[in-house]
């Protein structure tokens, strides 16, 4: 290649800098002109890839090919695709028909911002292993070329959007200062009509299954012309029954809608190219725009995408001002349709179940009674409980019972030690004898004195004898009733010393019981004596027992962060099985009353306390 063609694609290289296929041919050229083993170069680039696809399935396309009519190498485009999976340059040596090394293809990936944009395969001659590391950097030096020309194609396409942001936010500053609807939606048509180079420019609003026109494009007022309004209508009804982009002749970007409206108004108006977008709030449709442009200026697809962007952005602010509008009562209206179809249409199924469900179960609870309780912890208490005390200071000599027995009236419960009251009553006894004998003597004497005395003496000494006969009597203690032992293990304390009045035993009468019900502070005002109730015990879960509420303790008691009121309630009958101190759950029956009171009842209580503590006075 002569010098001078090198300094045309030099020139050439310079002054285009963005990629195109003369740019990529003149880079091919000059590299081919530094390689003199160079047979031929083909620029392949690499289809944009989402992160979820790998590296292996990335298309790739051959771009440019310098000789043009050079035909490429069959495994031009494998090679290059090893280059792209690996990140890193590639050398496969070709091989001749009698299996010989003949020639290679040396491919390079270039990058740009770690992305694999291109990947240029240069097909040699036969060389050395030295040469193809020297043709390996002439790609590598060549490479900064090529990432220019993307540099630059990304800078402009940063630059395009930018200038599109700008004019979005120019049409949404315009149309959001504007006060009224009527005034938004006009400024809005006009914005987009000049913006996008459109003949007319139409804005719709949906009310009551139809839409109607609001907003012309370079019309103020275009009562006069109905025609074209219900022409205009009947599309945008089209759009949006179908919920989403309609355009006509260019179906291209409709995704295969119905656009029989849309054909009778180009055919009846002339109208060249047509593009209705339906818009949406909060995933209603509430409108549309519809755009129209003149012959030989169809909608690109960068165009579309743009307008279906504005459009979006701006259904927010017209929404907006058709809200601000509004009266109060159309307001609630509204209001009150959103719900009906959201109860009723035909989306969201399950909401709607669910919310029926719900609906259905307040209007329930509403009508329908239950029964009212007070449920309260409770424990099983012995209405009449006796403690067994020593009589006298003794040892205990004999146990009969432990804790938990039943005992009938009169059974033995345990024994002192009487020993020692044994030996004084025989004692007193000789002496009772000795007084007797005494007072005869005194009395064939006639000592009237001595006669006293020994009355005396002998009445000292009866008293004496009765009280230890008396001990004697109570050394023997008994069950004074029917009942249970609760307390007093003395099986372990035999030949253990006792003081009189020492408590040894507690004995429970064992037919009568009370409840001890703890009623919460918030519930104590509702519970009166008289009222009834049923108990289940948790060591019999299976049976219930009824009791009637006799006396409430008027003294609050606090346990474990609860406040409550001991309220005690008696039994008609008593079951067998029963023990005091058994616990389980108390329902005092306070009537009927309507479900919905007694499942808001507790929320409904705890906002009032919240309203007096915080509101004030």
């Amino acid at each position: 290649m002569s010098t001078q063609t090198d300094s045309q694609l030099w020139r050439q290289l310079a002054s285009t800098g963005t990629l195109d296929e003369s740019y990529a041919r003149a880079w091919l050229s000059l590299l081919l002109s530094r390689v003199e083993e160079s047979l031929c170069a083909v620029l392949v680039t690499v289809g944009r890839t989402d992160n979820a696809q790998p590296k292996a399935n990335a298309q790739l396309q051959p771009f440019a090919t310098v000789p043009q009519d050079r035909i490429m190498h069959p495994k031009t485009l494998p090679t290059a695709r090893l280059a792209v999976e690996q990140g890193t340059g590639i050398v496969d040596r070709k091989t001749g028909s009698e299996g010989r090394a003949d020639g290679a293809l040396i491919a390079m990936p270039i990058s740009v911002m770690e992305t694999v944009k291109c990947v240029v395969v240069v097909e040699l001659r036969d060389c050395s292993t030295e040469r193809l590391s020297q043709i390996m950097r002439e790609l590598q030096w060549a490479a900064p070329w090529m990432q220019k020309s993307y540099f630059i194609e990304e800078i402009g396409v940063e630059q395009l959007r930018h200038q599109v942001s700008i004019h979005s936010l120019e049409i949404i500053a315009d149309v959001s200062e504007q006060r009224t609807f009527n005034e938004a939606s006009n400024a809005f048509v006009t914005e987009m009509a000049r913006r996008y180079d459109c003949e007319r420019v139409a804005l719709g609003v949906r009310r009551r299954r139809r839409t109607f026109v609001r907003a012309i494009s370079h019309s103020a007022q275009f009562s006069d012309q109905m025609v074209l309004v219900d022409q205009l209508a009947g599309m945008m009804d089209e759009a949006v029954d179908q919920k989403g982009l309609v355009s006509f002749p260019d179906q291209q970007f409709s995704d295969q809608k119905i656009v029989y409206k849309h054909e009778q108004f180009i055919k009846k108006f002339g109208a060249a190219h047509v593009l209705t977008i339906p818009l949406t709030y909060q995933d209603r449709f509430f409108g549309a725009v519809l755009l129209e442009r003149a012959a030989g200026n169809p909608f690109t697809e960068d165009e579309v995408a743009e307008i279906e962007s504005l459009s979006a952005l701006h259904a927010y602010i017209l929404h907006d001002k058709i809200e601000l509008g509004r009266s109060i009562v159309a307001k609630n209206l509204s209001a009150l349709t959103s719900v009906l179809e959201f109860l009723v249409g035909s989306q969201y199924m399950w909401r709607k179940v669910i919310g029926l469900a719900i609906v259905g179960l307040l209007a329930l609870s509403f009508f329908w009674q239950s029964t009212d309780y007070v449920r309260a912890p409770a424990t099983l208490r012995t209405v009449e409980t006796r403690q067994i005390s020593a009589p006298f200071t003794s040892y205990i000599s004999e146990v009969h019972v432990v804790p938990g027995d039943l005992v009938r009236k009169g059974d033995p419960l345990f024994a002192l030690d009487d020993r020692d009251l044994l030996l004084e009553e025989l004692t007193l006894i000789n002496t009772a004898k000795q007084l007797e004998s005494e007072y005869r003597e005194a009395q064939a004497t006639f000592d009237s004195v001595g006669i006293r005395i020994k009355e005396a003496q002998i009445d000292q000494n009866t008293a004496r004898l009765e009280l230890v006969r008396r001990q004697i009597e109570l050394a023997r203690i008994s069950a004074p009733f029917d009942g249970r032992i609760l307390s007093g293990d003395l099986t372990q304390s035999v030949g253990a010393a006792v003081d009189r009045g020492d408590g040894l035993m507690a004995l429970a009468m064992n037919d009568f019981f009370q409840v001890i019900l703890e009623v919460q502070a918030n519930r104590i005002d509702e519970i009166e004596t008289g009222l009834f109730g049923d108990l289940v015990l948790q060591s019999m879960p299976e049976q219930t027992f009824s009791f009637e509420i006799d006396r409430i303790t008027p003294v609050a008691e606090y346990d474990s962060g609860r406040t409550f009121f001991n309220v005690s309630a008696s039994f008609a009958d008593v079951d067998d099985k029963w023990r005091s101190g058994m616990e389980g759950i108390g329902k005092v029956d306070m009537g009927e009353q309507r479900m919905i009171i007694l499942l808001s009842r507790d929320i409904v209580n705890w906002v009032r306390m919240q309203i007096w503590r915080w509101v004030p006075a």
